[in-house]
């Protein structure tokens, strides 16, 4: 039999549900399993966007802000002169001078409060710094010095990882995360369905080796804290 040529394949979140339930030995489950194991996979999701900078969600594309003369801060918007809403981090910005790209240096939230740079006005940007609020769509972004004119700016950024919404809906994942996160999953759901600890034991360090074996491979180093998830 000839071998396939296709590198397709995919699950979906309710597919992931019942692989992780399965696990934990709870066949055929029902509604009520489900909502359980979709409510966890979710908090997983938002768990795992907070522990690095997973590579396939910063943005393959530039976006493009219009400065205003004498406006240092930009919200978000849909306009030439405000930013995306779905900006979790910058990875990437410059002032586009004809074809002439000017890196500009992006300013974490500690230098952004203290640098002198904020109190100089009408000039070319030479530094950017994002202002993240609770929820992406209210961020703003602060140029330094207040541009004295409209200039083009250039950035890339990593946007968040994307829920499971809908039964049908696949990963916002590669495929080679469906295994970790299926063993994961079925890890966090041993509590609500209280497994013996040595069983609780065994799934965490089977979700361990299998997130350690995927997650080199996916994750730039964070430039901020790692946050810890309370399954490893």
């Amino acid at each position: 039999m000839a071998i396939t040529t296709t590198v397709s394949f995919s699950t979906t979140r309710n597919q992931l549900v019942i692989d992780a339930l399965s696990i934990i030995g709870v066949v055929e489950p029902g509604n009520t399993e489900m909502a359980t194991g979709i409510r966890k996979l979710n908090a997983i999701v938002r768990n795992l966007d907070a522990k690095a900078q997973w590579l396939w969600a910063i943005s393959p594309t530039e976006s493009t802000l219009t400065t205003v003369a004498a406006q240092s801060t930009y919200a978000t918007g849909i306009t030439a002169t405000t930013i995306s809403a779905n900006i979790l981090e910058l990875t990437y910005a410059a002032v586009l001078i004809n074809t002439d790209y000017r890196d500009l240096k992006i300013l974490d939230k500690m230098t952004s409060q203290n640098t002198t740079l904020k109190d100089d006005a009408n000039g070319e940007p030479i530094a950017i710094s994002l202002f993240r609020a609770n929820t992406t769509a209210s961020n703003t972004v602060r140029l330094y010095p207040t541009p004295n004119s409209a200039y083009t700016i250039k950035y890339n950024f990593r946007r968040p990882l994307y829920d499971f919404s809908a039964a049908d809906e696949n990963p916002d994942f590669p495929a080679m995360w469906f295994l970790p996160l299926t063993k994961i999953l079925a890890y966090e759901l041993s509590y609500d369905f209280s497994k013996p600890l040595a069983e609780r034991q065994l799934l965490q360090a089977e979700s361990k080796i299998a997130y350690d074996e995927v997650e080199r491979f996916n994750a730039d180093k964070p430039s901020y804290i790692t946050l810890r998830t309370e399954y490893f």
